[in-house]
């Protein structure tokens, strides 16, 4: 039989013994949990046993196991102290016996600050299975360690722009070397919103070269001008002429010739009159005989105007009048 009465400990105590002289019914120790209900000094009765408690004080956190040392009445013989030095027999319960614990919760914490300062956090409070903590087999608190509520859900989160992918690659601009593709994004990915930055680091296109290997026809170009040259007369009436060449650039792999001429012609000296020489004009015709019979004379004329002289020309030469004799052999 063990008798044996547990107890928890309230205090860190260094172990001790105690020896107690008690009344018990026969077989039937003290329940866990409980005292022993009386100390006597005086002598049991005939038909009950004997009781000495020693009490084993254990550290706090712990338990305090009584061990029940059990005595009949002829054992006894009045005296407690003869009791404690003629002991027979000891029953003891299990050493250390570790009550069950069952865990409970702790007060719930201050709610926690937001998580985001705009809609989309969230406040927490939490609680801990530890007043008192479960132990030796003790049972877990039950339900959440936690709970949460939604805060600041009436204030826009600034949203950041960010790039699209990259969209596809447009026709080279040319079909031999020096062309280039190109390629472009947005900021929509997404759009910036609510004072959100927009894209800043890349840029919106990017471009490549292409048909690189391709080499082009080269077109033949005009040179510069050569300066005028000389004019064909120091006077109206003369012109001048420049030239150019097809080899800014000379034509290459089947490019096109220079298109126009490759001379160019203008009057020159215009504002200054030429010397017109005077020339005659034609004579005009015979006058009538001056006389119709016994000789007389005729006459004609010319004038220096076909054309006059200008501009330094040089007058006619020759007489202005000619006369003929006529009639000479009609008698009058």
């Amino acid at each position: 039989m063990k008798l044996c009465v547990v107890e928890a400990v309230r205090q860190s105590t260094e172990i001790a013994t105690v020896t107690y002289v008690q009344f018990m019914e026969h077989g039937k120790p003290g329940s866990p949990g409980s005292a022993v209900p009386k100390l006597v000094e005086e002598e049991p009765a005939l038909e009950r046993e004997v009781v000495m408690l020693h009490h084993l004080l254990l550290e706090e956190g712990s338990v305090r196991v009584v061990y029940l040392k059990i005595l009949t009445k002829s054992q006894w013989n009045g005296s407690k102290k003869n009791a404690t030095h003629n002991l027979v027999q000891t029953r003891t319960c299990n050493q250390f016996i570790n009550c069950p614990v069952d865990g409970a919760w702790s007060s719930w914490s201050e709610w926690s600050y937001c998580s985001s300062s705009c809609s989309g956090g969230f406040s927490t409070q939490q609680r801990t299975c530890t007043s008192p903590f479960p132990i030796y087999g003790g049972k877990n608190c039950t339900g959440m360690n936690q709970k949460s509520k939604p805060c600041n859900a009436d204030i826009k989160c600034p949203v950041n722009g960010a790039w699209t992918e990259w969209g596809l690659w447009s026709s080279c601009s040319s079909t031999c070397a020096g062309g280039k593709a190109e390629r472009s994004r947005t900021c929509t990915n997404p759009t910036p919103a609510h004072g959100g930055w927009i894209c800043m680091e890349g840029e919106s296109t990017e471009s490549k070269p292409c048909n690189s290997n391709i080499v082009c026809p080269v077109d033949g170009g005009w040179s510069e001008w050569t300066l005028w040259g000389d004019c064909t007369s120091t006077c109206t009436g003369g012109t001048r002429v420049r030239r150019r060449k097809c080899t800014s650039p000379v034509k290459a792999h089947g490019g096109r010739d220079c298109e126009g001429l490759p001379t160019q012609q203008e009057g020159c000296n215009t504002n200054i009159g030429c010397p017109v020489n005077g020339a005659w004009a034609p004579w005009t015709s015979w006058t009538k005989c001056s006389s119709p019979c016994g000789g007389g004379a005729k006459t004609r004329s010319r004038t220096c105007t076909g054309p006059p002289p200008a501009d330094g020309g040089a007058g006619c030469d020759g007489p202005t009048a000619d006369s003929l004799d006529c009639n000479m052999d009609v008698p009058c």
